[in-house]
C-alpha cells in the first residue's frame, strides 16, 4: 500500500467537495431541514478532518475492505470526515468500500455519489440507500472486514448479525451528554456555550448537550435570568439561515414533545417552548425546561430536538446522575479546577470524556476538524472485534486507523 498515493486521493476528494460546498450544504438542508449555515460549517469540519488525517498519519494498517453507514443528521462531517477519509487511507482506490445512506438522505446521497464519481478516482466505492441494502451489500462482499456504523438502537439487530460473521464493527451511537455548571464558573460563558452546543443542528446530533446540571449553590434566580437572556439570542424559524430550523423526522419531535409534557406535569417550568408544523417540517422552538427533579425522562434519556432540560442539584449527587444514564459521550464541566477534578475522577470511570471549561464546539471547529473522541458510557461508541465481545471505546476515533 502506498500511503502517499492514498493521501493524494484524499486531497482530490476534499477539493471536489470544496468546489461543490454550497450545493452540498443546500441539499443537506433539503433532506434534513438543518440550517445551511450550520451545514456549511460542518462540511468545513469534514474537510479539516480530512486534512488532519493527511497530516497526522504516515503509516496505517491496510484493509481488505470497509463498509461505512452515514449518520442522517451530519453526513458531511460524520461520513466524509470521520469515516470515508480513514477508509480511503486504509483501502486506497483498489479495495472495496461500501457507503450507505439512511433513506432520509435521498437527495444528499445522489449528490455525494456524483461528486465522488466526478473525480474518476474511486471505482472501488459502492453506494447504497437504506439500512437493509447497506447490510446485504456488505455481507455479500467477503473482503469487507470492518463496518463503521452511525445509528441508534435499531442498528443493534444488524450489529449482532454482523458479529456472527466474525467481522469487526465500530458503532457510533447517540449521545446523552451533559453540561455541568458549578458555583465558581464563569456563568455567562458556561450558559452561552451550553446553549450553542445544545441547539446546533436543531439538537439533532450525538455531540449535542442533552441535559444540564446546575450546582445548587448558585443562586437559582441569577442563573435563570442568564439562561433567559442567552436563549433570546438563539435564532429560530423556517428560514434556512436560522440556527434552529424545523425537524424533518416527526417521530423525533413527538418524543421530545411527549417528554416535555411529562416534565411539565411533574412541575417543570419551560422557557420559550412551542411546537408547530410547517411546510419544511416540525419546528420546536429552542427551549429550556427547568426540572423539579433530575429523574424525568427528559433528563435521563437522550432526545434529538432543541430542548435543554436543566436540573438544580447538590454537587455530591452530580456524578451519580451522570453515570446512571445511557449514551453519555462527554460532560462539559464549568467551574474551578478543584471541583472539576473531584467530578472528573468519578465520571471518567464510565468512559465519559470530561471537558474542562470547554464546549464540544471548542473541539470540532471548522478550522481544526475533529480532534476528539467517541467513547461513552453504555451502548454508545462500542467496538466489536471479531475475536472479542462488544466493548466500550475510549478516546479518539483514530481507532479506525489501527
Amino acid at each position: 500500500m502506498n500511503i502517499n498515493r492514498n493521501k493524494q486521493l484524499l486531497q482530490a476528494l476534499a477539493a471536489a467537495f470544496k468546489q461543490k460546498q454550497n450545493e452540498v450544504a443546500y441539499v443537506n438542508y433539503l433532506d434534513t431541514g438543518t440550517s445551511i449555515v450550520t451545514n456549511l460549517e460542518n462540511l468545513h469540519r469534514g474537510l479539516a478532518t480530512i486534512n488532519s488525517y493527511i497530516n497526522k498519519h504516515n503509516t496505517v494498517k491496510p484493509s481488505s475492505g470497509m463498509a461505512l453507514y452515514s449518520c442522517y443528521n451530519d453526513p458531511s462531517f460524520g461520513l466524509l470526515g470521520m469515516s470515508l477519509a480513514p477508509a480511503i487511507l486504509r483501502c486506497g482506490n483498489t479495495n472495496p468500500i461500501v457507503v450507505g445512506f439512511p433513506s432520509i438522505l435521498q437527495n444528499y446521497a445522489k449528490l455525494f455519489e456524483s461528486i465522488v464519481k466526478s473525480t474518476g478516482l474511486f471505482p472501488n466505492i459502492k453506494f447504497t440507500l437504506g439500512t437493509k441494502d447497506f447490510f446485504s451489500t456488505s455481507v455479500d462482499a467477503p473482503e469487507i472486514e470492518l463496518a463503521v456504523v452511525f445509528g441508534e438502537q435499531w442498528i443493534y439487530k444488524y450489529a449482532e448479525e454482523w458479529s456472527k460473521l466474525k467481522r469487526s464493527m465500530i458503532f457510533y451511537g447517540p449521545g446523552n451528554n451533559a453540561s455541568i455548571i458549578l458555583k465558581d464558573a464563569d456563568i455567562r460563558t458556561a450558559v452561552k456555550k451550553t446553549l450553542d452546543a445544545a441547539f446546533i443542528l436543531s439538537g439533532q446530533a450525538a455531540v449535542c448537550v442533552n441535559r444540564c446540571y446546575v450546582d445548587n449553590r448558585i443562586p437559582e434566580r441569577e442563573i435563570k435570568q442568564i439562561f433567559t437572556e442567552e436563549l433570546d439570542k438563539i435564532s429560530f424559524g423556517t428560514d434556512k439561515e436560522n440556527y434552529v430550523t424545523p425537524i424533518k423526522i416527526k417521530m423525533l419531535a413527538d418524543i421530545a414533545d411527549s417528554r416535555v409534557k411529562q416534565s411539565v406535569e411533574a412541575g417543570a417550568e419551560t422557557l420559550q417552548y412551542g411546537i408547530s408544523a410547517s411546510d419544511s417540517g416540525i419546528l420546536i422552538n429552542p427551549s429550556i425546561v427547568f426540572e423539579k427533579t433530575p429523574q424525568t425522562k427528559l433528563m435521563r434519556e437522550y432526545h434529538f430536538a432543541p430542548v435543554l432540560p436543566v436540573s438544580f442539584i447538590d454537587f455530591n449527587d452530580i456524578a451519580t446522575q451522570i453515570n446512571n444514564t445511557d449514551y453519555g459521550l462527554y460532560a462539559s464541566v464549568w467551574g474551578n479546577m478543584h471541583d472539576i477534578e473531584v467530578l472528573k475522577k468519578e465520571i471518567l470511570k464510565q468512559h465519559i470524556m470530561v471537558l474542562e471549561n470547554k464546549s464540544i464546539l471548542d473541539l470540532i471547529t471548522p478550522e481544526y476538524g475533529y480532534t476528539g473522541f467517541w467513547g461513552g458510557y453504555k451502548k454508545s461508541g462500542f467496538y466489536f472485534n471479531k475475536n472479542t465481545n462488544w466493548q466500550p471505546r475510549e478516546g479518539n476515533v483514530d481507532i479506525m486507523i489501527f
